[in-house]
């Protein structure tokens, strides 16, 4: 019986250091966790018996020096399935940033941002398989709208 996410990430060997945050999302609890400086994803499940680690993806470096890092997720990938759970996430470094707006094949998502340790963590999740790398919209505290990742 495993009593928390911590007992059932260490019984299925997941290395980590803290868990920075959980949310339902579908019949899942998703979390966002660290390890040795890098920001992961993880999909466990609840049942009588207990939390149950299903599957885990990463990693986005705190130390980057880009604006914001992203990476994704498709935990369970099936079109138009009523249980996909797909996530884009990553690390806001650049604090001007304001507002993230994911473009993902059929629809554009707020990213949720999350304070930790000076930076922001921020996700989205996709109704639908994220294929690859997702446009982004990002809005500075000067107005500057910039599209992409990249300079």
């Amino acid at each position: 019986r495993t009593e928390t996410m911590e007992e059932a990430m260490t019984k299925a060997n997941i290395r980590f250091d803290e868990i920075v945050y959980e949310t339902k999302y579908n019949d899942s609890i998703i979390i966002l966790y660290t390890t040795n400086n890098t920001l992961s994803a993880g999909q466990l499940r609840r049942n009588l018996l207990g939390y149950k680690w299903v599957l885990g993806s990463g990693s986005d470096h705190f130390a980057e020096e880009d604006d914001a890092t992203w990476s994704i997720t498709n935990f369970t990938p099936e079109p138009n399935s009523p249980n996909n759970i797909s996530i884009a996430k990553g690390v806001v470094h650049n604090p001007a940033i304001q507002q993230m707006t994911l473009h993902f094949e059929n629809e554009d998502v707020a990213a949720t941002f999350i304070p930790y340790g000076g930076v922001r963590i921020w996700y989205a999740f996709s109704k639908a398989p994220i294929p690859g790398m997702p446009d982004v919209t990002m809005v500075y505290e000067d107005g500057t709208v910039k599209s992409g990742w990249y300079d």
